[in-house]
């Protein structure tokens, strides 16, 4: 397994990336549905997404109110889960390892499998 080093600056193109991502068209949809007065919670089950996500996208207030609790119990989170963040991370780095060994991930092809 490669070093955390190693591996950091690798970036993994779009289709390897298994994030999930709300598209462009998804967003144009939620403002659409929310300005012909749908219900965050339609919304999200139209979308097949979490009502949180709907909201912190839709809502300015919603989305300040969760980035000023981030801010204020950060410390709280980081303690709690350190562990757990370890996992992901080290989770992380063996599947880019295991992409660099299948040839699809490496130092000089950053942006798009081989």
């Amino acid at each position: 397994m490669p070093y955390a080093f190693e591996t950091r600056k690798l970036r993994l193109p779009e289709s390897l990336d298994r994030r999930r991502k709300i598209s462009p068209e998804q967003r144009e949809r939620m403002f659409l549905l929310r300005s012909t007065g749908h219900s965050y919670k339609s919304i999200a089950r139209d979308l097949g997404i979490a009502k949180s996500t709907v909201m912190y996208i839709l809502s300015p207030h919603y989305r300040e109110r969760v980035r000023a609790y981030q801010r204020a119990h950060w410390r709280i989170y980081s303690e709690m889960y350190k562990s757990q963040r370890n996992a992901v991370a080290t989770e992380h780095r063996h599947y880019k390892h295991k992409l660099m060994q299948e040839g699809l991930l490496g130092a000089t092809n950053k942006d798009e499998p081989k």
